[in-house]
C-alpha cells in the first residue's frame, strides 16, 4: 500500500521551517549577526555556509587549509626545491637564497 503524503496550502508547503538553536550564548550571537553583515550576506545564509563546511568536514575529517596558506606553503617549497637544484659548491658559497 502506498504512503498518502498530505496535502496542504502550497504557499505553506514551500515555506521554509524555522529552525531555532538554544543555548547560544549571546556574544555568539553578536558574533554571527556582524560576520554576516560584514561579508554582506544575510544571518541564515552565513550560518549555513559556515554549518555547512563545517559539518562536512567533521563528517568526512577532511580539514583543508585556507587558500593563502597552501599557496605560501607551495611557494616555500618551490625556493627550497629550486635552492636544491643549484650545483652543491653554489648552495655552499650562495648563502642569500
Amino acid at each position: 500500500m502506498a504512503d498518502k503524503v498530505k496535502s496542504g496550502n502550497a504557499a505553506t508547503a514551500k515555506r521554509p521551517v524555522a529552525w531555532q538553536i538554544k543555548g547560544i550564548k549571546p556574544e555568539t550571537r553578536a558574533a554571527v549577526r556582524e560576520a554576516a553583515r560584514r561579508a554582506g550576506v544575510s544571518i541564515g545564509a552565513w550560518t549555513n555556509e559556515v554549518l555547512h563546511r563545517e559539518a562536512v568536514a567533521a563528517l568526512t575529517g577532511d580539514r583543508n587549509l585556507p587558500v593563502p596558506v597552501i599557496e605560501d606553503q607551495l611557494a616555500e617549497l618551490t625556493r627550497r626545491v629550486d635552492r636544491l637544484s643549484r650545483p652543491f659548491w653554489r648552495r655552499l658559497f650562495d648563502r642569500g637564497g
